[in-house]
């Protein structure tokens, strides 16, 4: 390694400037709380639950905001209508490889049973339901398959491996969600090229399986939608009937929601984390312009990219990192393989597990980034240093990008400072507005 960091001892860094996105219109819904009750009351799934009706609540692995409310406010809910309604980790092979590492990850989002008021029920068991064309299986969380009723939670958001109807939402969650790893498998077995048919084959199957009372036992789910700054901005509970439509419908809304760099090129990009709660992929990419699958195209050129840091909530997997060309040694340090290759497997994408160029300090990362990314020198390279591909509300541009960022509309929050590296050369966090 000595020999290589040589190599980055005389690399300038451009000192950079701190810029905040231009204020848009402001859609946060200000009383999570109140427009999930009022959703959930004005559906048609408020006929369908009955005194002492068991109704198990599938709750996923991706960063949601205000979750713990979402999620409280669905328990509240069904209590009042005398059911009795557990909840389940709906995450696939995510969280962890193991029934306490999801029930876990769940903890750490604040959904445990004392902050919900009802069990928290976990198990990488799956029940096989039934066995359909072409070899594709359905299977189902074992707690849930008993459930009289599943109700499923999840986020609408484009997928970072594939286009179809209904990509990451709540029919996505009733196949490979409550599915857990083998039922992940099996939905993944001949890649992304054909998941979106295998997906909708196996959800179709859950919404029309009937429980001990011969009705259906899927009654359907809250579908979330979050703005470009990670804020609620759609609620809406949908019946088991009008989830593949309403799920494609709010997907074209989290299309238009979405967070993006505010440039289409850049000559080095430097994220402060990466993670599951993030991103299926750690970082989304849709928003890098760079995938871990052949077939997909659109978005930004980066030329190069690099990651400090893993959330915490990603339980050390750190799949998607081989989109980065650059990582730092505290992030390598966080992984824990056996959960990466296990997600890597599972979904029969290995380019994700693949280890990036690992350097000892954050300083040796930027280094390597403004050293190999080909943009010239500290006026003219095109650099950005932002929180997440999830927190893009403020960034650190190079010179060079000020004047066209400042004609966009951000707004400058300071001079250009040097980065503040601390004695061991390491970088502290970028907040995002909503947590600055």
């Amino acid at each position: 390694m000595r020999h290589a960091l040589a190599l980055l001892e005389n690399v300038i860094i451009p000192p950079m400037i701190r810029l905040r996105e231009p204020q848009g219109e402001n859609d946060a819904i200000s009383d999570v709380a109140a427009a999930v009750l009022d959703t959930l009351e004005a559906s048609a799934i408020r006929e369908r639950v009955y005194p002492g009706m068991t109704v198990a609540v599938g709750v996923g692995s991706r960063g949601v905001a205000n979750l713990p409310v979402i999620v409280r406010s669905v328990i509240d809910w069904l209590h009042g209508k005398g059911a009795k309604p557990f909840i389940i980790p709906a995450m696939g092979s995510h969280g962890g490889v193991d029934a306490a590492s999801q029930k876990s990850l769940l903890a750490e989002y604040g959904v445990t049973e004392e902050r919900m008021d009802c069990p928290v029920r976990s198990s990488m068991d799956a029940v096989h339901l039934a066995s359909l064309s072409d070899d594709l299986e359905v299977f189902c969380d074992p707690y849930a398959a008993e459930a009289d009723g599943i109700f499923v939670i999840n986020k609408i958001k484009p997928h970072n491996a594939f286009r179809a109807a209904n990509e990451s939402g709540i029919v996505k969650m009733l196949a490979i969600g409550l599915g857990k790893q083998k039922g992940a498998a099996s939905c993944h077995k001949y890649g992304f090229e054909r998941i979106a048919e295998r997906l909708a084959s196996v959800a179709g199957y859950m919404m029309q399986h009937q429980n001990d009372r011969g009705a259906r036992s899927v009654l359907g789910g809250l579908a979330l939608v979050e703005n470009r700054n990670h804020a609620t901005c759609r609620i809406e509970a949908v019946p088991v009937e009008d989830m593949f439509a309403r799920d494609a419908a709010l997907l074209e809304l989290a299309w238009e929601k979405m967070a993006r760099l505010p440039v289409d090129r850049l000559d080095g990009l430097i994220l402060d984390e990466m993670g599951k709660n993030i991103s299926g992929s750690g970082m989304d990419p849709n928003v890098l312009g760079r995938y871990t699958v052949p077939f997909l195209r659109g978005g930004p050129v980066i030329n190069k990219i690099a990651v400090l840091r893993l959330t915490p909530e990603s339980e050390g997997n750190a799949i998607g990192m081989g989109l980065a060309d650059c990582i730092s040694r505290r992030l390598y340090d966080a992984i824990d393989f056996e959960n990466v290759y296990a997600n890597a497997l599972t979904s029969t994408v290995l380019f994700g597990s693949r280890t990036p160029c690992t350097l000892p300090s954050d300083r040796d990362v930027v280094r390597a980034v403004v050293r190999t990314c080909n943009g010239g020198g500290p006026d003219a390279i095109r650099l950005i240093r932002a929180r997440s591909t999830l927190h893009l509300d403020i960034l650190d541009a190079s010179p060079a990008l000020v004047p066209e960022l400042l004609e966009k509309g951000w707004v400058a929050q300071g001079e250009a400072t040097p980065m503040d590296f601390d004695a061991e050369g390491n970088l502290s966090g970028i907040a995002s507005l909503r947590d600055a």
